[in-house]
């Protein structure tokens, strides 16, 4: 019986260290994003524009906090990149010198607008616009559909992210992976 534990443990952690060592390669090899304020991650801090999310609350849910992600979190681009086993892409404006890229992000906010539905947070013009900066939003953001009067959250961009990487009904005729490993 004590052989028997010893080879089920030796295969359990042959089984953990092999798929540890086959999650360390990514599915493709970047991913370039295009878009707008749904996938901006951190472009418009460095442009003219007043369509910025580098204040809190935005990023309340993000390890490092507002980064420009007009979310309280991660973006469906986070979440693919993630998915593909890739860093997150970088803004493209924030790039200085030689870096090893694995990925872009062109996205910039203010390309388009979404109808607002109870926010989480408050905004200006009576729900309908970005967060007010510093004020203290809603403590469930994981049960609201919007994070501002435009935005999505980082649950509803999981669930997106989540269905376009792996169902059929978001992201057609393929799905992601299904395109990485074909």
């Amino acid at each position: 019986m004590i052989e028997k534990l010893k080879s089920l443990a030796f295969f359990m952690v042959l089984l953990v260290f092999v798929k540890s060592v086959k999650s360390e390669i990514p599915l493709a090899p970047a991913l370039y994003v295009f878009g707008d304020s749904i996938f901006d991650s951190g472009n418009n801090n460095l442009l003219p524009t007043l369509a910025k999310a580098d204040f809190k609350p935005y990023g309340l849910n993000f390890n490092g906090g507002a980064t420009g992600r007009f979310t309280d979190g991660k973006t469906v681009a986070d979440f693919i990149a993630e998915f593909l086993g890739l860093p997150f892409s970088p803004p493209y404006l924030s790039l200085r010198g030689s870096v090893k890229l694995t990925g872009l992000n062109y996205a910039s906010g203010s390309c388009g607008l979404m109808d607002p539905i109870s926010p989480c947070c408050i905004t200006w013009a009576n729900g309908t616009s970005a967060c007010i900066p510093e004020l203290v939003p809603c403590r469930n953001a994981d049960k609201h559909y919007f994070w501002d009067g435009y935005h999505l959250t980082e649950t509803v961009y999981r669930v997106i992210a989540t269905k376009c990487f792996n169902g059929t009904s978001v992201c057609i005729p393929n799905n992601i992976k299904e395109l990485v490993e074909g």
